[in-house]
């Protein structure tokens, strides 16, 4: 799954284990197996928050074009996440669900194998890296980047786990508003 932040940087973005490799292009695997990868995004907000942010996991999609194959679901972190550190938020759980005849169902766990049919689909979601230190001493420009060019956190993420208001319209920081919403999210409860 997604790398956790370092002590002091961010997790390395789009290493998928177990080898850290980055994520393959889609056309030779198409090219060499009859199958097709129908969707390949990041998985929005699903990185640990913290002042240094775990990297974010990758959604893929792929289409079986054949009978008699036999999927085998070697992903991690879809049971438990590595908790943050310091303060650090868990990235989010992955997940691999089989969609056969319209219906989904859930592939649990590491080492699991199933026999495949010609268009099944098969989603995984490759859980998020944990994130290091207080999400609210993220550098408020590191959170507009991740929003608005890197993609990995949407605006309410930014709002809800950075405390950074981002106008959806302009895509621009509220400094003002950050402020005000992140001294509230730093005050105790009840106050």
């Amino acid at each position: 799954g997604g790398h956790g932040a370092r002590l002091d940087k961010d997790g390395i973005d789009f290493l998928v284990g177990p080898f850290n490799i980055n994520n393959l292009p889609s056309e030779p695997w198409e090219a060499a197996f009859p199958m097709r990868v129908e969707k390949l995004q990041v998985a929005v907000d699903s990185e640990g928050a913290g002042k240094f942010r775990g990297s974010p996991g990758i959604h893929k999609e792929v289409r079986f074009l054949m009978d008699d194959w036999t999927f085998a679901n070697l992903a991690e972190k879809e049971k438990h996440v590595p908790p943050g550190l310091a303060g650090g938020g868990s990235g989010m759980k992955g997940s691999t669900i089989l969609v056969r005849d319209g219906t989904e169902r859930v592939l649990e766990g590491k080492g699991t194998y199933t026999g495949m049919k010609h268009g099944d689909l098969i989603k995984v979601t490759v859980g998020g890296g944990a994130g290091c230190g207080d999400p609210l001493e993220r550098d408020v420009h590191a959170v507009w980047e991740d929003v608005a060019v890197n993609r990995c956190v949407s605006i309410e993420g930014a709002r809800e786990r950075y405390g950074v208001v981002i106008t959806p319209a302009t895509l621009e920081v509220d400094v003002e508003e950050s402020k005000r919403l992140r001294a509230s999210m730093r005050a105790p409860s009840g106050s």
